[in-house]
């Protein structure tokens, strides 16, 4: 995508802008709400992070595991624990793939809200 391109040049407000436009357009593209939560992620926005990356997850009807992964980590980096423990168990049901990956997220999660 564009977006990607503008994103590795530093000209980030040029990719939002196109991405803003594409999701104004097609509701439909889960590869922009992925692109925006990565940007989200990596400028420390892990709420709004995980928000698009669980609409892209949604958009996908749930089969692009990476998007649910994403959602996981960054609901539970936003210190969401129960709701990164949902996203885990809903990947977990759909995707044998990431069955060590998810297992290790959905272990931090409950360790972290035990005593």
């Amino acid at each position: 995508m564009l977006a990607e391109q503008y994103i590795a040049k530093d000209k980030v407000d040029h990719a939002l802008e196109l991405l803003n436009a594409v999701n104004a357009r097609n509701k439909s593209c889960s590869k922009s709400w992925s692109i925006i939560g990565d940007f989200d992620q990596s400028k420390g926005s892990f709420l709004e992070a995980a928000d698009s990356h669980a609409k892209a997850w949604k958009i996908s009807r749930e089969t692009d595991f990476v998007s649910g992964y994403k959602t996981a980590l960054n609901y539970y980096k936003a210190k969401k624990t129960v709701k990164s423990i949902e996203v885990c168990e809903e990947v977990l049901s759909h995707g044998v793939q990431f069955k060590e990956v998810h297992g290790l997220m959905l272990h931090h999660c409950v360790r972290s809200i035990r005593p």
